[in-house]
């Protein structure tokens, strides 16, 4: 049954070029995008760290968005033709749901890849490729999460339409608490909760501590006090963020775990509606 499924899902996307091609352009239109906005930021001044956390949080969101919402009506759309063969005996639902999420893993590891290989150094970011790599690994994370999302929303809804209703507004909150427009010390405690479920936040976090922790930021004063002769380093920048290096490795578990956990509760609800035959 896994065979045949992954032979049909990758049958699938082979048969069809135009829309894997249409990604890639998508992903390489908006790096391109996003690298001549973002242009050789400077980092040793006021503005230029200001630009670059706002490009750092942007490359997420856009890195979501992008793979979010073509995953959101997968399921969704093909529900239909999979409860009557799944109800016929054809498969399992967790060969069905499972051989779906392999042959897709490729591209949403590549796509991400393609993205931050051609905006990283065109806006200016560490060039060491420790940090170019370690780039690359948290905004491959950010788009197989973000997959794992979308992959619950369409197994959530009971067709493609009510899908594309609900995404925005599961996605909002999210993305509100995702540390830039709103610092964790800052919410209230009763919606703190939310930002435990927004990779938005560890994203930034992770690619802040990769950008800024230890950086030297040269002879400069980008302090508002012009008393003050002081040349703040990276750390300093995280401080003002309110972001802590220690939590890097905390937070990439935080995101195996959202990714893990996504993909599980999307299986779950798949294999709800197959008892919703009455």
């Amino acid at each position: 049954q896994f065979l045949a499924m992954s032979r049909r899902s990758a049958f699938e996307i082979i048969r069809d070029p135009l829309v894997t091609a249409i990604k890639f352009m998508t992903s390489i239109f908006f790096a391109l995008v996003f690298g001549s906005i973002y242009f050789k930021l400077d980092p040793t001044t006021q503005v230029g760290v200001q630009d670059i956390s706002g490009a750092l949080f942007i490359f997420v969101t856009n890195n979501t968005f992008s793979n979010m919402f073509p995953v959101i009506t997968v399921f969704a759309a093909a529900t239909p033709l999979f409860l009557r063969e799944h109800w016929n005996g054809l498969y399992r639902t967790d060969v069905y749901f499972i051989s779906r999420n392999i042959i897709e893993l490729p591209l949403y590891i590549l796509l991400p890849v393609t993205y931050v290989t051609i905006n990283y150094y065109m806006v200016g970011l560490r060039p060491e490729p420790e940090y170019f790599f370690s780039h690359m690994l948290i905004q491959v994370l950010v788009a197989n999460i973000a997959v794992s999302y979308g992959y619950m929303i369409s197994c959530m809804a009971k067709d493609h339409t009510t899908a594309m209703v609900l995404s925005t507004p599961l996605l909002f909150p999210i993305f509100l608490f995702g540390g830039f427009y709103v610092q964790a010390g800052t919410i209230p405690v009763y919606l703190e909760w939310i930002s435990y479920l927004s990779w938005f936040k560890y994203a930034y976090e992770c690619l802040s501590i990769i950008q800024w922790h230890n950086l030297p930021l040269g002879n400069c004063n980008i302090t508002s006090d012009p008393l003050q002769d002081l040349c703040p380093t990276g750390d300093d920048v995280l401080d003002g963020l309110g972001f802590d290096p220690d939590m890097y490795y905390i937070n990439i578990g935080a995101m195996v775990a959202l990714l893990v956990g996504f993909r599980i509760i999307a299986y779950l609800f798949l294999l709800l509606k197959t008892y919703r035959r009455n």
